[in-house]
């Protein structure tokens, strides 16, 4: 089953803002759809929806969903500055697994951007990033959990 990363996504945001109102100066759906098409910015993304100064003049692209065996989970990068993404790759490494599955992948993409969203909360002490990076904790978890164990039980119950 396919499953439309970018969909699931804006729905999880949508979800949030029928509680809280999200910052003016962030748009989820060109966030979501810049990082699935690599879009390089001359600036570091979470820096400047944190509204912070850029620690670092660096920027790299930062694989939102991680690698796996040198091969990434998905394409999706976001530019980020060194330091952003020193802290959002340490981050990476407590949940990213080496599998290549479908469900996987997906969960990891889920995982990465609940760790930029955490940065951001971090940064801006801002509920609606929190928020958001709950919602994706979970999302990620029920796909890295909740599908396979479904799975297990229904093998169980059919065996």
């Amino acid at each position: 089953m396919e499953f439309d990363r970018i969909l699931l996504a804006l729905r999880l945001v949508a979800e949030v803002e029928t509680h809280l109102p999200k910052p003016d100066n962030l748009n989820p759906a060109k966030l979501f759809k810049d990082a699935e098409q690599c879009v390089q910015y001359d600036h570091c993304i979470v820096c400047r929806l944190a509204e912070t100064s850029q620690a670092d003049s660096r920027l790299e692209q930062h694989h939102v969903a991680g690698k796996v065996l040198g091969s990434h989970n998905f394409p999706d990068t976001i530019t980020v500055c060194d330091g952003c993404h020193e802290y959002l790759s340490d981050f990476q490494k407590a949940w990213l697994i080496m599998q290549a599955d479908s469900a996987t992948c997906l969960s990891s993409y889920f995982f990465g951007w609940m760790d930029i969203f955490n940065l951001l909360c971090q940064q801006t002490q801002s509920l609606y990033y929190c928020r958001l990076a709950s919602k994706f904790r979970s999302q990620g978890w029920y796909i890295r959990n909740g599908i396979k164990n479904r799975r297990l039980a229904q093998d169980v119950i059919t065996a």
